[in-house]
């Protein structure tokens, strides 16, 4: 048996793919004893030989490989149609048959003994584009009458004679110094190892591409090419059974069709009746709501009755106490005066008149004085009175009746001034929050004065302390932002920009002559804040492909400056994470699968739609994109202007309300 490798001029070197680039086997059929190895060195390749001499025996070894046993017929590129080889027939060599005298069966004989010897098989395959080789292998041996395998899938060139000897027969020292080779994957399923393999090989539909090539391997001859690619390549397609498949289909529909129509016209006659039922339910509801309400008359009515019965017992009570105090006035009148008439009595009888008449005079100055305090007493009341809206008290019966309401406008006042109070709290926190949103603006206008870019003071600062540390400029490290902006004649479309492109605006880029030094500083220091930066490769070139300028994507309405180093980066990025189809109309965002509308909706693919309006998308204070800030002072100065006014405004209402208090 011979291998002739196609070794003419006119082959093509450097073939894309893995081909197959040594075949090595050990104890596999009738190569007994040593290890036996074709070269087709990844060409076409022409295998010749007497019957007998091996041929299929390698190209099932190849199979084995490659295809699963439960589907491989061995020998058949020999023109086998059963199963007269297994894969236990050739793990263990059998040579030829031998037939008893006595019994008449006949009985295999074979070159090696179970539990004994192993069989390896081996194959080397290379891509001469990448430079890549991947070797695949099977290790075989008989135990209790039935062959045991393991697979492995190993990167570079691997062979039996050194990776599978010298192990002293125990399969399990071999696994372990297998299992500790870098490169080399043991497994125990052939699903497993298929996979790998495959994905090595850059198989996608394994399945397919496995059967075709045992077909194809083992093909003895081809009868109608035809026929062949039509059954094996393209699959079997049976008119008849879609053409029954179809009618059953049809008749299923028919039949479906029917009922759908019936149980609607039930669902019509039915609506009918649940109407009916529900404005009977209602009509009952109704019935009983009312049944409630007649119940509840008799215990509304004695509510009402006791209210009236307390209002009564109140204004009882309230007569009650008056006509006491007068009583207790009247008592007290009636005891001075009796009082007096026995003093008169007793200076009459012992004529003491000069002693009576300086003892009224006594008298009448401490009543005059008592008058004068009462007058003062009265006026402050009058006054206390009329600020409360109640009427001056010229008898008893009105100053207790005044009395009586104290409770409820004490009541009333104590309620008004909680809520003085609520409405000065919030007035206080509307002032402070707006003196603060006037601080934040007139702090971005100062920090705008220097510089020209847009980019929030606050990433400015921590900026400056990458700056100040590394000692570096800013130029050294800039903003994405200060590099891009939207095109002049694309104003219309600078929110729905600005929105999507804020977090590469606000992202650094680190030249790679730089990044050692600004990731250990960024690692070691706390920032106290929220900081991205990407690092830009040294010589970096740009690699994807540029974007049709009459195509409405937004990487076309954005302006890149000329005059950095990083312009094709920034280039890549818009391409690869910004091209978005710009909608005129919501139809046509609905046809694209990456888009995104003026209004800010964008469509990211996969189904995913994003729309965040958190903040307005017309809100200039909010953009990052340019090199110019002019606009942006612009709008903060109009801000500034609106917030002044609402401080103001807010000042006086607190003012106002301190003054109610």
């Amino acid at each position: 048996m011979s291998i002739y490798p196609n070794t003419s001029a006119d082959v093509i070197p450097h073939r894309p793919g893995f081909r197959l680039q040594t075949l090595e086997v050990r104890n596999w059929g009738t190569f007994n004893g040593q290890i036996w190895k074709i070269s087709p060195a990844g060409t076409n390749a022409l295998l010749t030989g007497d019957i007998g001499s091996g041929k299929s025996t390698l190209v099932d070894a190849l199979t084995t490989l490659l295809v699963p046993g439960n589907r491989i017929t061995y020998n058949k590129a020999a023109g086998a149609e059963g199963r007269e080889r297994s894969a236990l027939s050739y793990v263990l060599g059998e040579y030829k048959n031998v037939q008893s005298e006595v019994s008449g069966s006949r009985k295999a004989q074979y070159l090696r003994q179970p539990d004994k010897d192993y069989s390896v098989l081996l194959a080397r395959f290379a891509d001469d584009t990448t430079g890549q080789l991947v070797t695949l292998a099977q290790t075989f041996w008989v135990r209790e009458g039935k062959v045991q395998k393991f697979f492995m899938v190993a990167e570079g060139e691997r062979s039996i004679i050194s990776d599978f000897g010298n192990f002293g027969g125990d399969m399990a020292k071999l696994r372990k110094r297998l299992r500790e080779t870098p490169g080399v994957e043991l497994l125990d399923s052939f699903s497993e190892y298929a996979s790998r393999f495959c994905h090595y090989f850059g198989i996608t539909q394994r399945e397919t591409a496995l059967d075709l090539f045992f077909q194809t391997v083992s093909m003895k001859s081809v009868g109608n090419l035809t026929d062949f690619v039509r059954n094996q390549m393209l699959g079997r397609t049976d008119v008849r059974d879609h053409i029954a498949a179809m009618t059953t289909a049809f008749g299923d529909l028919r039949q479906t069709h029917e009922t759908v129509r019936k149980i609607r016209d039930q669902i019509d006659r039915l609506v009918v009746l649940v109407d009916e039922r529900q404005q009977h339910e209602q009509w009952q509801t109704q019935l009983a709501h009312l049944a409630q309400c007649r119940d509840a008359v008799p215990t509304f009515l004695a509510y009402l009755k006791v209210d009236l019965l307390r209002a009564d017992l109140h204004r009882h009570n309230a007569q009650l106490k008056t006509l006491k105090h007068e009583l207790a006035d009247l008592d007290r009148q009636i005891g001075e005066q009796t009082q007096q008439a026995v003093n008169l009595r007793v200076a009459q009888k012992e004529d003491k008149q000069g002693q009576r008449l300086e003892e009224l005079k006594q008298e009448l100055d401490a009543l005059t004085h008592e008058r004068d305090g009462q007058r003062e007493q009265a006026r402050r009341y009058t006054t206390l009175v009329n600020r409360i809206d109640l009427p001056d008290a010229t008898d008893a019966t009105q100053f207790y009746a005044n009395q009586q309401q104290l409770p409820a406008l004490l009541t009333t006042a104590e309620e008004q001034e909680r809520h003085l109070t609520q409405q000065r709290d919030a007035c206080i926190r509307q002032r402070d929050a707006t003196k603060q949103r006037l601080d934040d603006v007139q702090a971005e206008l100062a920090s705008l004065e220097g510089r020209r870019n847009k980019i929030p003071r606050d990433m400015i600062a921590l900026r400056q302390r990458l700056l100040d540390g590394l000692n570096l400029s800013e130029a050294d490290l800039p903003f994405a932002g200060e590099l891009l902006k939207v095109q002049d004649d694309e104003a219309d479309w600078e929110g729905a920009a600005e929105r999507r492109l804020r977090g590469l605006g606000l992202s650094l880029l680190v030249s790679h002559d730089r990044y050692d030094r600004v990731s250990a500083f960024v690692n070691s220091q706390h920032l106290r804040g929220r900081i991205v930066y990407h690092q830009i490769a040294a010589n970096y070139t740009q690699q994807r492909r540029d974007i049709a300028p009459h195509r409405p994507s937004l990487v076309n309405k954005i302006e890149i400056n000329n005059n950095t180093e990083f312009y094709d980066w920034l280039t890549d990025q818009l391409i690869e994470h910004h091209d978005l189809t710009c909608c005129e109309s919501i139809d046509e965002f609905r046809r694209e699968p990456y888009a995104i509308t003026r209004e800010g909706q964008i469509k990211a693919g996969r189904g995913r739609h994003e729309k965040d309006d958190r903040s307005d998308i017309h809100d200039r204070s909010r953009y990052v994109l340019g090199w110019s800030n002019l606009d942006l002072v612009k709008t903060l100065r109009t801000r500034e202007s609106t917030l002044k006014t609402e401080h103001q405004t807010q000042v006086k209402a607190v003012d106002a309300v301190d003054t109610e208090q």
